[in-house]
């Protein structure tokens, strides 16, 4: 049957039978408060990354899962915290990076002012710069990536500050 269907027809069958199959257990809202609470209960940095991984993963494709994020402010507030913790080791830098790209997805896919006079997150990008701002080796590829991120949310900050101070 498949050897005379194009291959898009394929694809285009395999997801509404993908879509069909799919249940309320797999949805992404179902999936995120599965990871909030995992958060809640987290103990291990190996842990934290895969689930905040997960979560820029999600912030990246879906609008309602930043809403989500947004209306549960207490996740960004943990997120913020947990990066007072982190050193400079690579999966401390990795769990930066996804918390860097989570905050990113947040201020360019929801509406609220999210970045706006937050004196906690400036610290954090602040910080970010500061002490990832010259890699140790030239082969530390993941203190250039925090520090490019940390650069581009500063930058959106500040379109947000102007934007409002313009209004």
């Amino acid at each position: 049957m498949y050897a005379q269907m194009p291959a898009l027809a394929i694809y285009r069958d395999r997801a509404q039978a993908a879509t069909a199959a799919a249940t309320e257990e797999q949805s992404l809202q179902t999936q995120m408060y599965y990871i909030m609470d995992r958060i809640r209960r987290c103990k291990s940095i190996n842990s934290l990354y895969k689930d905040v991984g997960k979560i820029e993963f999600y912030t990246d494709c879906s609008r309602e899962i930043c809403q989500l994020i947004i209306s549960n402010q207490w996740l960004i507030t943990v997120l913020i915290s947990a990066t007072e913790m982190l050193n400079r080791s690579e999966p401390h830098k990795k769990v930066l990076s996804n918390v860097l790209g989570i905050i990113a997805n947040l201020a360019q896919k929801t509406d609220t002012t999210l970045l706006q006079g937050n004196a906690e997150m400036l610290q954090m990008v602040n910080k970010v710069i500061r002490n990832f701002g010259r890699p140790t080796a030239s082969k530390d590829k993941s203190g250039v990536e925090l520090k490019t991120r940390a650069l581009s949310l500063l930058s959106h900050m500040l379109k947000d500050e102007k934007k409002s101070a313009d209004v």
